[in-house]
């Protein structure tokens, strides 16, 4: 267990806002795509692809819930093109061609989200809570 109640106030607040940070950013950077240009844009970079077909087809495009849904399962095609490729909802084409700065944006958003859990979650598992 790590004690912080030997850290300076100032660390230990930065410590403690660094994961809600880093999930409100990845968080915010997935709604603007879900609810801009940019979703078109992925659509149309995807459209030889199944698994859009299928996420559409399950989620819908009305809500910004059901976009930022999709938008997140694209993502994965985005990080780990091989899985996609494999099982076939995911065409080749369609990862060579797809815009550049938009495949930055959704891998950001992923890794933001994906690295302020992972940093929760080990703050919540390693420190010691004491009382002052």
């Amino acid at each position: 267990m790590i004690d912080l109640s030997g850290w300076p106030a100032s660390l230990r607040l930065i410590l403690i806002a660094l994961p809600f940070l880093l999930i409100i950013t990845g968080g915010l950077i997935n709604t603007c795509i879900a609810g801009s240009r940019h979703f078109d844009v992925m659509c149309r970079a995807f459209r030889r692809s199944s698994g859009l077909q299928d996420e559409i087809l399950i989620w819908g495009t009305l809500s910004q819930k059901s976009r930022m849904i999709i938008v997140s399962a694209m993502t994965l095609g985005l990080i780990w093109p091989s899985l996609g490729h494999r099982k076939g909802w995911l065409s080749i084409e369609d990862t060579k061609d797809f815009p550049v700065y938009l495949s930055r944006l959704m891998k950001t958003s992923s890794y933001c989200l994906l690295s302020g859990f992972a940093i929760l979650f080990l703050l919540i598992g390693f420190t010691k809570l004491t009382r002052s």
